[in-house]
């Protein structure tokens, strides 16, 4: 059955999935199966907008998954579908920061993401100190690449809702001169410099 709702999955019939497998009981199948099976239909309800029904899901897949790396990969998944089809922020962060409240360093991508969705946030919330904190758990120094230019898009939009234009401005065009950066990351630094107002040429952050 696991195999038969991934084939589903990885051929984007989410609605068939979600429809075909609705009246599985994961607790009655073989144990090792439990996890991948209620993991696979709570990403399917996710693409449906079943939050609800994908948060009971993802539970489950939590309570029968062992392996760290899925264990993470899930957690972000719940934190997604909490922040944007649950609407529910704190339960968001509680999500994302198992994610990286306990490691000494961020390496998965899943990690990033915790850390980058965790800062924009408390950034929302108005707690921007806690925000830049939460975001500089990712090494800007050593991290390269998409990860790097990503976080630094995020670094920008945090200080932009600080009300610092100057330093958001500042780092939007770091990622837009920056060649090796990717041409979505490029273009999307650009929309956000042309999304703001001139400069008043007076620095508004320290």
């Amino acid at each position: 059955k696991t195999a038969a709702m991934e084939n589903l999955l990885a051929k984007r019939q989410w609605a068939e999935l979600s429809t075909q497998f609705a009246d599985e009981k994961f607790e009655e199948w073989p144990f090792w199966q439990r996890g991948a099976g209620a993991f696979t239909r709570g990403r399917a309800y996710v693409f449906t907008k079943q939050g609800e029904k994908a948060e009971a899901d993802f539970q489950t897949a939590l309570a029968y998954t062992a392996d760290p790396r899925i264990r993470t990969t899930l957690l972000a998944s719940i934190g997604s579908n909490r922040e944007i089809l649950l609407n529910d922020e704190e339960g968001a962060l509680e999500a994302y920061r198992q994610n990286f409240e306990t490691r000494t360093s961020i390496g998965g991508a899943d990690e990033y993401r915790s850390v980058q969705r965790a800062a924009l946030i408390l950034a929302h919330q108005q707690k921007f100190d806690d925000a830049l904190e939460t975001l500089h758990r990712i090494d800007l120094e050593k991290t390269k690449g998409h990860w790097l230019h990503s976080s630094l898009l995020t670094l920008g939009d945090i200080y932009q809702l600080a009300g610092k234009k100057d330093k958001a401005l500042e780092v939007w065009k770091k990622v837009e001169g920056d060649r090796e950066a990717s041409k979505s990351h490029r273009e999307t630094a650009e929309k956000s410099i042309k999304t703001q107002p001139e400069s008043d040429g007076i620095e508004n952050a320290k």
